[in-house]
């Protein structure tokens, strides 16, 4: 058992153990003592360390013809589509997009593919990916669709 090394990220104010902006390194197992004039005791706790959500779009750019279909994947890392309170919204140019036109599939354990099955000229803009991770936590990312041809 080794001690707590100094780290200005690290305190123990009134016998609690913080530890700020928590890295990998941090992992690992905790182990209080105490003791007085009638013994010891302690009690160990293990912290695991997980990467913060994130998501990305894909393809960034999508260049597609008036009539023809285009789609973009959202991949998430570092959480799970299973739980209850994880779900996914897409948005055009910031507004909700209506399921009417639009086919939003599982693309595997860690993605949601968004399929435009016929472009028309005002599909083009920023197509954005909002999970919601817990009712006060929301990560996103986007992708541009540009329309051409008549």
């Amino acid at each position: 058992m080794l001690a707590l090394e100094e780290n200005p990220r690290v305190r123990q104010p009134g016998g609690v153990l913080r530890i700020g902006n928590v890295v990998a390194s941090d992992a690992g197992t905790y182990v209080c003592v105490v003791s007085n004039s009638v013994g010891e005791a302690q009690a160990e706790i293990e912290l695991i360390v997980t990467p913060p959500p994130w998501v990305t779009v894909s393809p960034a750019h999508v260049r597609a013809e008036v009539g023809h279909a285009a789609a973009f994947r959202c991949n998430a890392s570092g959480l799970d589509w299973a739980l209850d309170e994880t779900s996914l919204e897409w948005r055009h140019n910031g507004r909700r997009l209506s399921s009417v036109g639009i086919q939003s599939a599982l693309g595997g354990a860690r993605s949601r593919v968004l399929h435009l099955p016929s472009i028309r000229r005002q599909d083009q803009g920023m197509y954005q990916c909002f999970v919601r991770l817990s009712p006060t936590r929301t990560v996103h990312a986007a992708a541009e669709l540009i329309v051409g041809g008549e």
